[in-house]
């Protein structure tokens, strides 16, 4: 693909297009369109109150992108839910379909601050951007899975926005050291938590309340303890396969995540149903073939959380 580069003014706003190699007008015509799509999407949406309502809907989806590439996404695919270039997409197991038709955003070029600048105060160590770079990008929608843990697309589940009970976060990260992890608070990107079996990390989006962080770092540390390679419940919760399918492994860690938080006293159901509709795809059966194992979960993890055996 041409790379074009779109060059920022003093104001930050984008100035005059060009390509840096390649075919230089194709590179011209892609940017000055994203530019021109803008320059109207602005004033459309700004002047109409539906489209303002379905442009700040559409925001909630894409809580990762800047402003403005939220803005030329949806005035390409309102109906977009969540994008990546092609070769992301091949890394979490999906193929952007035959025929599919990308959708243009614009990426920061960066460079290291002149001496000038750093003269003037800028740090030398962060890179400044001096331009944008069209690139290429396909919604979930325009992709296949081709790998079984392949990538799926859950809807963004509503936060708690709330304290949850006193004391319920260091007692879950306690657990989740007890069993031989260490919590990282990062950028998650796309979820907002991730069990890493190779480096022993459960990581947490940064910014998260007390309640919603709970829920994280309760679904997390189900993962550990059930489907980590030679954990507990890996044969056993899946009945006895010996690689659970992603599927399952997400309803299990979120329906015991569940029980066990209600079990302490914070009740997830706003985030969590949502979530265990997504991932059962409509089907009632998928959620209640898991049963079994989400009971053994909750046991060990209520277990590890310090409250002693319970009974379910």
């Amino acid at each position: 693909m041409n790379d074009t580069i779109i060059p920022t003014t003093a104001a930050g706003q984008l100035g005059f297009s060009f390509t840096a190699a390649g075919d230089r007008t194709a590179g011209q015509r892609r940017a000055d369109e994203a530019s021109a799509r803008l320059a109207a999407g602005f004033d459309a949406v700004r002047e109409d109150p539906q489209r303002l309502k379905g442009y700040l809907a559409f925001c909630a989806r894409f809580t990762d992108y800047s402003a403005r590439n939220k803005l030329l996404l949806y005035l390409q695919n309102p109906q977009a839910r969540h994008c990546m270039g092609f070769r992301s997409w091949k890394a979490h197991g999906r193929q952007v379909k035959r025929g599919e038709r990308g959708l243009t955003v614009l990426a920061p070029l960066l460079r290291r601050p002149s001496a000038a600048e750093v003269a003037s105060g800028a740090d030398p160590d962060r890179r400044v951007p001096y331009g944008f770079r069209a690139v290429v990008v396909f919604d979930y929608a325009q992709t296949r899975a081709v790998a079984d843990d392949a990538l799926v697309y859950v809807p963004p589940a509503e936060r708690l926005d709330a304290a949850g009970p006193a004391g319920l976060v260091p007692r879950i990260e306690a657990a989740v050291r007890a069993v031989g992890y260490e919590v990282v608070t990062t950028d998650t990107g796309y979820a907002d938590g991730r069990c890493r079996f190779g480096a022993k990390t459960v990581e947490v989006r940064a910014g998260l309340s007390p309640a919603d962080r709970a829920a994280v770092l309760a679904h997390e540390l189900a993962h550990a303890v059930a489907h980590a390679p030679g954990a507990l419940d890996t044969d056993e919760a899946s009945g006895g396969q010996r690689r659970p399918s992603r599927a399952s492994c997400e309803l299990q860690a979120e329906g015991a995540a569940y029980v066990a938080l209600a079990a302490l006293g914070l009740d997830t159901a706003r985030c969590s149903l949502p979530y265990l509709k997504g991932w059962a795809g409509g089907c009632d059966d998928a959620l209640s073939a898991e049963l079994s194992a989400i009971d053994r979960i909750v046991t060990h993890l209520l277990e590890l959380m310090c409250i002693g055996p319970v009974s379910l």
